[in-house]
Parts: C-alpha cells; structure tokens; sequence
C-alpha cells in the first residue's frame, strides 16, 4: 500500500535531514531496528528509512510536548487577570478562546489523549513510593470552574520560594501524583479551558496526572448541563453554516474521549477513590 500524501511529503523532509553518526552506533541501530521489522513482516528497509522514522518520532514527541506547554500556558495566564479583565473575558469569550484554543487544537488534542488515557487500566492501581516525599493530591469536583481550579494548583506547596511557580513547575520538582475524580465539565462557565488544561498536563505528564470519569463525562449529562451549549456558542454559526457544525462536532470528540477514562482508583492497596458511585450492572 503507498503512503499517504501527508506522510509522503513528511518523508520528503525528514530524507532532507543528515544524520551523522559513528559506524559502530549506526549497525547496531540498523541491526536492532532489522531484527524488529523481520519480526513485523518488514523485509525490505533500509537505514535512509530507519533515520526517517527515528527522526520524525523525535521531532513528533518534542513537538507535541510543546504543543501541550504553548496551550497550559496560554490558560493559566488567565490567572494573572484581573477581576475586570475576567468579566471582560467572559463576556466576549467566544473571540477570545477561539485566538488561543483553535478548533484544530482541540481535535490535535482529543486525537493525542486517547493512546494516553487507554494504558490507564480501568481500576487504577496507584502506588506512592516509599522512603519519599512523593505526595498524593486528590481533587474532586471542577464543573467548569477554571479559578477553583487555579486555586488547587497554587495552593499546593506554599513555601516562599515555590509561591510563584505553575503547576507544571512543581510537577517537575516534587513528582507528585494528582488524582482528579471526575465532573471536569458543565454548569461552570469555562469547561473548555478546564478539560484542556487538564487533558496537556496529563499529556506532558502522564504518570503524575489521572483522570478518573466522572457523572459529567457521561453523554446525557454533558449535553444538558452547558458543555454542549458552550461548544455552540464558542464556535459559533457562520454565514456559510459550516462552522455550526464545527461547534458540534468538537463536542461529540471531546464527548469521545470520556470514554477511555478509568472509573476508580485503587492507592497503595488501602484506600478506593471514586467520583461518586460505581453502577450495579459493573
């Protein structure tokens, strides 16, 4: 089968790129890499390819880590506003989010989460490590409340010097686990940027950050209660009709990757975290 027309023209850039390496480095790749595709019923590659593939999944991880940070950062500069530039903010959200959180940065986004949340398993098994200051941080409850959520973040670690760090700076420095349990959506005025915010850091940081379901991430409650609603209004109709059901359509991803969260949390074998309940028909 031939290659797409996208992946062709990466090829075509990637050939353009010279990697120079040692003798010794590039057989033993080329040997390891050949011994994967004999496996695979791959008989015919060369080390041309073998460097194109190597090449574009390092430039494909590190530009989707800064795809993640560009994002988290832009939403939590929200944080910095005043309480009159957040009215201001909200009133005219609909401009204001579609400069920052583009409808191709939530389907780049909803496209990337998936592979991530499905190697949680469905009962996740958490495990703080011992002889550590590692800490395990709950979180309940956002319902599109973007500030309570920027008040979790910030108060973690208050010492002095870590007052004026993000949240993706204390990850790096602490390695804490935050658990989050579900409800990230609906009735708050600002679920896109929540669920965003939280789908990069899960992204950046894949075994600091869980996402549990919750009663929010269920197809029925997130039409009724404003998640649906805000998708319209924030994307909304044009005079061609086409971005109507742009609006629509984001939702019904965004819906999709609900499904691929686990349900509970199971914490160093003692303790069972759940957004509110489990269905008898489990």
């Amino acid at each position: 089968m031939g290659n797409s027309p996208n992946k062709q023209r990466k090829l075509q850039i990637f050939k353009k790129i010279k990697v120079r390496t040692s003798s010794y480095w590039k057989d033993t790749v080329c040997l390891i890499i050949s011994h994967w595709a004999r496996n695979n019923g791959l008989y015919a590659i060369s080390f041309q390819h073998i460097t194109s593939i190597l090449v574009m999944t390092i430039i494909q991880r590190y530009s989707k880590q800064d795809f993640c940070l560009e994002i988290a950062e832009k939403i939590l500069s929200l944080n910095k506003l005043t309480t009159k530039q957040i009215k201001k903010y909200a009133l005219q959200k609909p401009k204001h989010l579609q400069t920052f959180i583009t409808k191709e940065n939530i389907l780049y986004l909803c496209d990337e989460i998936i592979p991530t949340l499905e190697k949680d398993e469905i009962l996740l098994k958490l495990n703080l490590k011992k002889n550590t200051d590692q800490k395990l941080i709950i979180f309940g409850d956002i319902r599109g409340h973007l500030f309570s959520l920027f008040r979790h973040f910030h108060s973690i670690h208050q010492n002095d010097n870590d007052k004026q760090m993000n949240i993706m700076d204390k990850i790096h420095k602490y390695n804490d686990i935050h658990l989050f349990l579900g409800s990230y959506v609906s009735r708050g005025q600002y679920s896109i940027e929540c669920i965003c915010l939280l789908y990069c850091l899960k992204l950046m940081f894949p075994e600091n950050i869980y996402l549990l379901r919750g009663f929010q991430e269920t197809a029925p409650m997130a039409r009724i209660y404003g998640f649906y609603d805000e998708f319209k209004r924030c994307y909304p109709k044009t005079e061609s009709g086409q971005s109507q059901e742009s609006g629509i359509s984001l939702w019904k991803r965004m819906k999709e990757t609900f499904n691929w969260m686990p349900f509970a949390s199971l914490i160093n074998n003692k303790w069972f975290a759940v957004h509110g309940g489990l269905s008898p028909e489990l």
